[in-house]
Order: structure tokens, then sequence, then C-alpha cells
């Protein structure tokens, strides 16, 4: 038995035999018999089986991996290239007159000539042209990513190149210009047509990423092509480019562009979870839920962290602001969250030390450093102004305080019928009490003067002790 290899003059194609001798008892004579084993793989020095069982068996091989072509020359080609365009083959190597005369014919896409018989192809290719097909072929059974790596090195010292990557790296055309000795419109020309040389391959590593999942995050799933000089950079700037797809900076993710972006979708969301001000950490299941709502569930904690400081919202630790909060503001939410029932801020010896060294302290746990006054009796002046009078020298927050708007009612009612030139809060207290004690957790006259104070600010005039009654006066 041996192995005969017989070359095809028309098509350039060997084919392999496997021949067997045996004797001829009519012509006394031996003889040949020879059956054909396939095509040879010139590349792999393999011999590719062509028809009979061992084909289908090939071919079932083949679909399983995603990989289904009846013509030899595609095989070990993945699908996810069958999509890319033809011109993707110019960059590595072939003319662009070959491929405009291959369109020419109706094939537009790798697949479309992997759909072709052998015979069709190399019509369709012509065989002056098999065997650099068959270099730059060969080429696309390497994965996406070994070929992406393979298309840069084989461009990164040419012109094209380095003119695109300082695009990406934000000079404008005129620098660029005056670098590579082109004019803007050159360099601009220039930058368009790299992207159009490259845009198959980033197009096919993308979407096979993509077709997973909705996001790609760069760091995590192009730790390999990451290590590429200068790739990401190149990423990004073929990202804003192209506008087929979204880059968020804030997070380094890809994505298919939307008709609304992602950034203005989340910016609303944020928004409106934030409010006035909100501890992330603390909330972190309200803003979690409010995104993965918004089908942004990609979206993590740290993410959402670099987009509000990209949009400048105000730190204060884990405390988020869209504007700029006072500290005693912040001040305010540590009484309420701290001291229910109210801090003692007037001097009382050896009581003020102890709830305001506190309070310090607090404000310094919870929003980091303030650059709090470091007198005390700044400190306080400056909060009271965002309290309320709850007791003889004792202050409570804002939101602590229960009383009924019908109560309030009933009181400023009895404040403008009275007569007398000084109406005393202590008289108003003993008045209403009952319904204070019903209606509110207002329970001294010192409270009741720091709500009237609160809730009337301009419509009484209030000393310490009584409220000035201008009719009266009159």
């Amino acid at each position: 038995m041996a192995i005969i290899y017989q070359k095809d003059k028309r098509s350039g194609i060997t084919y392999v035999y496997e021949s067997k001798s045996h004797w001829d008892k009519v012509k006394k004579q031996s003889r040949a018999k020879r059956t054909l084993l396939g095509r040879l793989d010139e590349f792999k020095g393999e011999i590719v089986p062509t028809d009979g069982r061992m084909k289908i068996h090939q071919i079932e091989r083949n679909e399983a991996d995603g990989k289904v072509t009846n013509n030899h020359y595609f095989l070990g080609i993945s699908r996810e290239k069958y999509s890319m365009n033809l011109s993707a083959f110019e960059i590595m190597g072939i003319s662009s007159r070959i491929i405009k005369n291959i369109k020419s014919r109706g094939y537009e896409t790798i697949g479309d000539l992997a759909n072709l018989n052998e015979i069709e192809y190399m019509l369709a290719v012509r065989k002056r042209n098999i065997k650099s097909f068959d270099t730059v072929i060969y080429k696309f059974k390497m994965t996406i990513e070994k070929l992406i790596k393979e298309v840069l090195r084989e461009t990164e010292e040419s012109r094209k190149y380095k003119v695109y990557l300082a695009r990406a790296g934000g000079q404008s055309f005129e620098a660029i210009g005056e670098q590579f000795g082109t004019s803007k419109q050159r360099s601009a020309q220039i930058v368009e047509a790299f992207h159009d040389e490259i845009k198959e391959f980033i197009y096919c590593v993308l979407e096979k990423y993509l077709s997973e999942k909705k996001y790609i995050r760069i760091d995590d799933d192009f730790k390999e092509l990451c290590k590429i000089e200068s790739f990401k950079e190149l990423l990004v700037f073929f990202c804003a480019y192209d506008k087929k797809y979204e880059y968020l900076d804030f997070s380094e993710i890809i994505l298919h562009k939307q008709e609304k972006s992602v950034e203005e979708e989340l910016s609303m969301i944020l928004q409106e979870v934030i409010g006035e001000g909100i501890d992330i950490n603390e909330n972190w299941n309200a803003f979690e839920l409010a995104i993965s709502n918004a089908g942004l569930g990609f979206i993590a904690k740290k993410d959402v962290y670099a987009f509000l400081k990209k949009e400048s919202y105000y730190f204060y630790n884990d405390f988020v602001s869209k504007y700029a909060l006072p500290y005693g503001v912040l001040c305010e939410k540590i009484v309420s969250e701290y001291f229910p029932k109210g801090i003692k801020i007037t001097r009382t010896v050896g009581k003020i030390e102890e709830d305001i060294t506190r309070l310090r302290a607090l404000v310094s746990k919870k929003y980091g450093d303030l650059g709090l006054p470091e007198s005390d009796k700044s400190l306080t002046e400056r909060m009271g102004v965002h309290l309320v009078q709850c007791d003889r020298g004792k202050f409570i927050s804002r939101d602590k305080i229960i009383i009924e708007d019908s109560t309030l009612d009933k009181i400023t009612a009895y404040i403008d019928q009275c007569t007398e030139e000084k109406i005393y809060f202590s008289e108003i207290f003993n008045k209403f009490e009952e319904l204070l004690n019903r209606t509110s957790n207002v329970d001294n006259e010192y409270f009741l003067h720091g709500v009237l104070r609160w809730k009337f600010p301009d419509e009484y005039k209030m000393s310490r002790d009584y409220i000035v009654n201008e009719k009266g006066q009159k």
C-alpha cells in the first residue's frame, strides 16, 4: 500500500490517494487500485476528507464547534467571523481591487465565501489569487483575539496606525498634520481609512462578548488584548468614532448604543434616589433596585461612585448631595439620628462638653473633615439656625417634631385674638397643654416657642419669653 499525491494543474489542489497493488489474473500483470482520501491542506500538512463517511464525520465535528462549511479552505474558521465583511482582508494584504471584484459577484462576507463549494470559491477568487487567499484565510483560523494582535502587530509601524493612535490620544488634526507632514484634511482621511480597515475585527470581538451579555468590562473581558500597548486607548476611541457603541468612561464599560444613552438614564435615576442627599452605603438597596428596574443591573456600586464624582456631586464620605451642604445641615442630620430627643448646645456646666464632643466625633466619622470651627460657641450658633429649641438650652432636629396643623391653627387663632401687649409662651402652653399632649410631642413652653419661631418666622415678633402683640400696643 502506498500514498500518492497528485496535483490538479487547473485548480492547484493536491489530491491524496491510497494505492493498493494486486495481481490481475486476466491480464497477468500487477495492477494498482486507488482510493481518494481527500485533499492536502498545504499549511497544516493534513489530509482533509472530501467525500464518503469521513467527510460527514468532519462536518459533524465542525458543526458541534459552530464551524460548519463544505469548503475545506474555511474549515477551522469560527462562525463568529462569518459576518465579517471581506474588506477585512485588505489590511491582511489582499488588494482592494480584488475584493471589489469579488463583491461585484455578490459576495460580501467571509460567510458568503465559506458557503460556496470549492469550484464556486475558485471561480469567485480566481485561480491566480488562491495562494494569497490561503495565507490570509489560514490566519483567520486563529481566535479573534489572536487575530487582532496579529493585525495590530503588522500595522503598528505604519503611518496610518500612528496617525489613528495620535487622534485617539486627543490630538487635533492640525497637530497631527504638523507631526506627520500632512494637511488637516489628509489626516482626517487617514483616520477614517484606518478605522474602516480595522472595524471588522473590532466589531467581531465586541459582538462575540456582547452576544453573551449586554456589556463588556474592558479590564475584565479583554485582559489579554489590553496587554497590547495602547489597545485600550485605541478601543475607546474606536467606540466614540464609530457611533455604534456607547463607552461609559466612568466604569470602562462598552455596550450597544441605544436611543437614550445609559449616562442620561443613570443620571435621572440617581437624581431621583439621592434627592437632597443620601448615604449610599446605608441605602444601597434603594439604588440597586432603581438601577435594576431600569435594566442597568450591570452598573455596580463602584460605578455609581465614579459616575457621581464625574457629575460633580459632593461627597461627605458615603453621604452624597448634588449641591454643597453647609456643615450646619450635616450636623442637623447627626442630631436627628443620634440625638432624637434633642442636644444640649447652650452652656450648662458639664453638659455642653459631653454632647458637643460626641457630636464632633460622630460628624467626623460619618462625613469626614467638614472644617468645623474649633470654638464650641461658633459651632452651636451655626447649628442653632438649622435646629428648633425644644427645652431650656436644648435643640431638636426639625424632622423629629410632631404637631398637627389643626393644633397650630387653634394656637395662632388665639394669638391673633389676644388684646394684651405681651402674650407669654407659658400662658399659651398652659392654655393648650392638654391639646398639645394629644396632638404633638411639644411638652413645654420652650418647645412651643421654638416651634412657633420655626413655623411663623415673619408673622410674629418674638422675644425670649413672649410674643409682642402689635394689635395690643395700638
